[in-house]
């Protein structure tokens, strides 16, 4: 009996052993963010990806990613379906529930709207207007403090752009970047203003609590990044 209680001890501490060693990640991702997260074809491509590329290779690491809906990504990362995020900014609620790297970027909250209606809406008062926004994202948290707002939520914003041509809500709130996008492909809309908020508007790595052996790493490896210059050119890369 003395032996196999030996026994069972060294088996389970070769298997705790063998998954410390494990440099493998599963990355939880929304690829409806152009240009921070998109597909081209089958291909995962846009700024967040490649930071968390290169912030993974700097540590160590190799990966994978699994798409999801925005919506999902918190719950996926504590149900451990995955094991750390990319693309969703850190705010003090989120905090609360998951653990978050330094910010390696920052960007402005901003409204767009139809060309046509840049005239009629005031950015510093829109009571009683529609506005749509990313379901679970950053930007329905900062419209969650705008007056009299009435938020429509989307899954993805191409819904959201076709209701604002067809003229179900008034405008959206999304990244600056984004937003220029959109406004560069459709010459129907424009910009209404920036949103100020003291909300998070910047962008780390999330995963879940007591994970401070990857969060230092990862903090180490951002730190490096930017010293070599690597986030900034990826950032004149995708026009940020």
């Amino acid at each position: 009996m003395k032996k196999i209680i030996i026994l069972a001890t060294l088996v389970a501490f070769v298997g705790c052993a063998d998954n410390s060693s494990i440099k493998h990640l599963k990355i939880g991702v929304n690829a409806e963010y152009a240009p921070y997260e998109y597909l081209e074809g089958n291909e995962l491509v846009g700024f967040n990806v490649e930071v968390s590329k290169a912030l993974l290779e700097e540590a160590g690491y190799t990966y994978e990613f699994d798409n999801m809906t925005f919506d999902g990504l918190i719950a996926a990362l504590q149900s451990k379906k995955v094991d750390i995020l990319i693309g969703i900014s850190p705010t003090e609620d989120r905090k609360k529930v998951v653990d978050f790297t330094d910010n390696y970027s920052v960007d402005e909250q901003v409204i767009i709207t139809l060309t046509n209606r840049v005239s009629t809406l005031d950015i510093k008062n829109l009571q009683g207007s529609k506005v749509g926004v990313l379901l679970g994202s950053i930007q329905e948290v900062v419209l969650n403090t705008v007056p009299g707002v009435s938020p429509v939520l989307y899954n993805n914003y191409t819904g959201a752009i076709l209701d604002l041509k067809s003229q179900k809500i008034d405008a959206i709130l999304l990244s600056s970047l984004p937003a220029k996008q959109n406004m560069e492909q459709n010459a129907d809309l424009a910009m209404l203003g920036i949103v100020e908020s003291d909300i998070s508007e910047g962008f780390g790595i999330a995963m879940n609590k007591d994970q401070d052996k990857l969060k230092k790493e990862l903090n180490d490896a951002i730190k490096v990044l930017q010293s070599k210059g690597i986030v900034d050119e990826l950032k004149e890369k995708y026009k940020i």
